[in-house]
Formats: C-alpha cells, sequence, structure tokens
C-alpha cells in the first residue's frame, strides 16, 4: 500500500511491505544472492534489507528447514509436477465447458463430448458430479 507523504512541498510515495515480503526477502539473501542486485530487483534499499534480515532473519532460518537430501528434492518435484498437471487439465476442461453444466442431460453431453480427451473421473469432478 503506498501512502502519500509530503517532503519540502514535494509529494512522495512511501511503500509500506508485509512481513511476509520481508521475510521472503531475507529468505534470498541467505541463499549468497548479493544483496545490491537483490535490493535493485525488490526495488528497495539495501540498508532495508539488512534491517529486515536483523528483525526475521532467525525466524526464517527456523522455519524454513533446509532440505537433507536429492531424492527428497526429487520425489518432492515429481509430487508438485503432477499436481500442476491435473491442475492444467481441471483448467482447460473448464474453459472448454462453455456453458454452465445445468441440467443432468446437458452435463451427460458435455462429458461425452469430451470424454476422448480427458478422464471421465476428472471431467465429473469437475462437472460437479463426483
Amino acid at each position: 500500500m503506498k501512502q502519500p507523504q509530503q517532503t519540502h512541498g514535494t509529494p512522495e510515495t512511501r511503500r509500506s511491505f508485509d512481513d511476509e515480503f520481508k521475510r521472503q526477502a531475507v529468505a534470498l539473501m541467505e541463499t549468497g544472492r548479493p544483496v545490491r542486485h537483490l535490493a535493485k530487483e525488490l526495488e528497495v534499499k539495501a540498508r532495508m534489507l539488512y534491517e529486515w534480515k536483523r528483525k526475521f532473519g532467525a525466524s526464517v532460518s527456523s522455519t524454513t528447514p533446509a532440505p537433507t537430501d536429492l531424492g527428497s528434492l526429487q520425489e518432492e518435484n515429481r509430487s508438485l509436477k503432477a499436481e500442476v498437471a491435473r491442475l492444467r487439465q481441471r483448467e482447460e476442461i473448464l474453459k472448454n465447458a462453455r456453458n454452465p453444466l445445468r441440467t443432468r442431460l446437458a452435463r451427460f453431453h458435455r462429458i461425452e463430448g469430451m470424454k476422448a480427451d480427458y478422464p471421465i473421473a476428472q471431467l465429473c469432478t469437475v462437472s460437479g458430479k463426483r
């Protein structure tokens, strides 16, 4: 949220950032990225990043445990990719179903027309019949 602030007759805008943004910025700092580059990318002053790190640094480290092994990261990556694929498929089904699925017969015909492209269980779930 921007708040106008008057300084010597010229209006300035002062941005405020929520704690979640500050924590994410600190987490980015802790990855080893140069603070100067990060500050430019986030459009904040480097000193603000250091202040946020002093305030939120310990809590960011304790709430985000570092992954312990490559296998668990790969498994999580596979599961997230599957979830993204499922959500994209759901989105595509909803895009293709332009008319609302109001009656049973209309819903049946819509599912029949799209069953070659999508799993019937997914079509039924998206249409609200599962």
